[in-house]
């Protein structure tokens, strides 16, 4: 079965796209003579608004949470009107977020706005102080959540982050693991994985590559330690769509002197996100 992750990401606005104003979701929006849309001008206009507000907002998130440093765990959402009548959402998690010895303090600031990113920080709490760990800003449009869960195997609960890229020809569910490491309380290795799905009782992730359907293979990766091997590969025949060929390389088309010729998809490929996409008549 898939993992199922404690999902950080608040039902906010901030996975939302919202338009401009003036600019409704059926106009056509054209570049100028420079080559930039409104929306990137307007966006890169208020760089340094935009950077003043992320400013307070992480100031103000780090003070209440120094107050409240002594409470163990708490939850608490930040509210901070920006331009446009909109409103910058600034979530805090803090607690044993990923280790029963140590405390850390989640930061997720949001809005439905298109010239403020997602904010994403982690902060480890030693010594009275907070230290940042990871921090990412991430395009509104592409931000799809955030997870904390055992990806490894490891039995030690790892941070993730999930983007969709606004543009691409295919699907395109990109996924960065930050590895906890418990000696430092901080995050080891950072790993990249595409259409994955984890099952960390294996220590085995599975999912599809991006790429068009009928040439993307299907593949299976395994843990040792902190290293990820692959471990094989499976296409679409290309010369017989009833057949696949699974191989121990990528590339396509794939070798059918070096590869198994396979009847079928063997039935652990067959409940993974990406599986529908794999099979898609091209």
């Amino acid at each position: 079965m898939r993992t199922l992750f404690l999902v950080l990401f608040i039902a906010l606005t901030g996975c939302q796209t919202v338009p401009p104003p003036g600019v409704t979701t059926d106009t056509t929006v054209t570049p100028d003579e420079s080559g930039k849309s409104e929306v990137q001008r307007t966006y890169e206009e208020n760089a340094g608004y935009r950077d003043s507000v992320t400013r307070q907002v992480l100031r103000d998130a780090l003070s209440y949470a120094a107050v409240h440093s002594k409470e163990g765990q708490f939850t608490h959402q930040l509210l901070m009107p920006v331009q446009e009548g909109d409103t910058l959402r600034t979530a805090l998690i803090y607690g044993h977020l990923f280790d029963p010895a140590r405390t850390h303090l989640y930061v997720k600031g949001t809005t439905g706005n298109f010239q403020f990113d997602v904010l994403e920080q982690v902060y480890l709490f030693e010594q009275d102080h907070f230290r940042l760990i990871t921090s990412d800003t991430i395009p509104v449009n592409n931000f799809v959540g955030d997870s904390i869960g055992d990806v490894n195997g490891d039995k030690l609960k790892d941070y993730m982050l999930i983007t969709y890229a606004s543009s691409g020809c295919c699907l395109r569910n990109d996924y960065t693991v930050y590895r906890y490491d418990p000696r430092t309380g901080g995050f080891g290795d950072t790993y990249h994985f595409i259409n994955p799905d984890f099952f960390p009782d294996e220590k085995i992730i599975r999912g599809v590559k991006y790429g068009h359907p009928g040439e993307v293979p299907l593949y299976k990766l395994q843990w040792k330690d902190t290293i990820v091997e692959p471990v094989e590969y499976i296409y679409r025949d290309p010369e017989n769509k009833k057949q696949f060929i699974r191989t121990k390389a990528e590339g396509y088309p794939p070798h059918r002197e070096k590869g198994e010729i396979l009847k079928k998809v063997p039935a652990e490929y067959l409940h993974i996100e990406g599986y529908d996409w794999f099979m898609l008549e091209s």
